[in-house]
C-alpha cells in the first residue's frame, strides 16, 4: 500500500481533519441519506470514513494504491486505483449525486482540468471543489506566477518541495480565474470562499 508521504503530492489533510468545505458536504449528506459521492483524488479514505458515517455511498479514485486503507472504511465505500481523468471508464458510466475534488485539481494542467470539469457535467449534479491559490503560501514561491493560467504548470523550488512535501508540478489559480473557469464550462457557483491560507473553495451545481 502507498503511504501518502511517499507520493510527492503533499499531506493527506483529509486523513486527519475536515475543513469548511468538507463540513458543508457532510451536512448535505446528512440531509440526503443514501446519496452517491464520487471522491476524486481520494487519498487514504479520511473523507470517505466521515461521509459513509454521515449516510453516503462513496466511490473513491486515486492514482496511488490506497486499497488497504480503504478496506477499513466501515460501510458502502469502494476504492478504485486509476487516473481521475478516466473516472467514467473506471466507474463504468455510473452517475453520482456529488463529486468531491478536494486538494487535487492543482496537480493537473489547466486544459486537463477544463476537460475533467466538462466530463463531470454529465455524471454528477453538484461539485465540491478546491483550488490551491496563487495568493497562497505556495504562490509566493511559484515560478510561473506571471504566466497566464492556461500555461501555469511547474514544480515548486526545492526548499518548498521539502517544506510542503509536494514534488509534482502545480497549476495555481486566482479567485477570478476559478470563477471564469467554472462558468465557461457550465458550472453555476452557489458558494465560494478564499481561505485565509489562500485556497479557493467552491460548491457548484450544473
Amino acid at each position: 500500500m502507498t503511504k501518502i508521504s511517499e507520493t510527492g503530492y503533499g499531506v493527506d489533510v483529509a486523513a486527519t481533519r475536515a475543513d469548511d468545505l468538507d463540513k458543508q458536504l457532510l451536512a448535505f449528506v446528512k440531509q440526503h441519506p443514501g446519496c452517491r459521492v464520487l471522491d476524486l483524488g481520494c487519498g487514504a479514505g479520511g473523507a470517505a470514513t466521515r461521509l459513509v458515517a454521515a449516510g453516503a455511498q462513496v466511490t473513491g479514485i486515486d492514482q496511488f494504491n490506497f486499497g488497504e486503507a480503504w478496506s477499513h472504511v466501515q460501510g458502502p465505500a469502494q476504492f478504485i486505483q486509476g487516473d481521475i481523468r478516466e473516472f467514467q471508464a473506471l466507474t463504468k458510466g455510473q452517475t453520482f449525486d456529488v463529486c468531491v475534488l478536494q486538494r487535487v485539481v492543482h496537480y493537473l494542467p489547466y486544459d486537463a482540468t477544463n476537460v475533467l470539469l466538462r466530463d463531470l457535467l454529465g455524471t454528477v449534479d453538484s461539485l465540491y471543489i478546491s483550488f490551491s491559490g496563487l495568493t497562497s503560501e505556495l504562490g509566493a514561491m511559484y515560478q510561473d506566477a506571471q504566466q497566464p493560467v492556461s500555461k501555469r504548470f511547474c514544480q515548486l523550488p526545492q526548499v518548498a518541495q521539502e517544506t510542503f512535501g509536494i514534488e509534482a508540478p502545480l497549476c495555481l489559480y486566482t479567485e477570478g480565474e476559478v470563477i471564469a473557469l467554472l462558468g465557461s464550462v457550465g458550472w453555476h457557483i452557489e458558494w465560494l470562499r478564499t481561505s485565509d491560507f489562500g485556497n479557493v473553495k467552491v460548491i457548484a451545481k450544473k
